[in-house]
């Protein structure tokens, strides 16, 4: 309901090649193209009312999975 009232997503972009506990890099921003997003999700996880997507920046070419 806030993600809708906003249009706006927080994001987070991950590295797959390091999987460790600062794995995630720290890119955080603002879409509202969410749905032009979809294909490249991995997961998302929902913190304190914000909705942050997970990306995977490697393989994203032939990842299909949707949340």
């Amino acid at each position: 309901m806030g993600l809708m009232s906003t249009g706006m997503v927080q994001y987070l972009l991950f590295n797959h090649q390091s999987r460790t506990q600062f794995g995630f890099r720290k890119v955080i921003g603002y879409t509202n193209t969410l749905f032009t997003l979809l294909h490249f999700i991995e997961r998302t996880i929902e913190y304190e009312g914000q909705l942050y997507i997970i990306f995977i920046n490697q393989k994203m070419a032939s990842t299909d999975r949707v949340g």
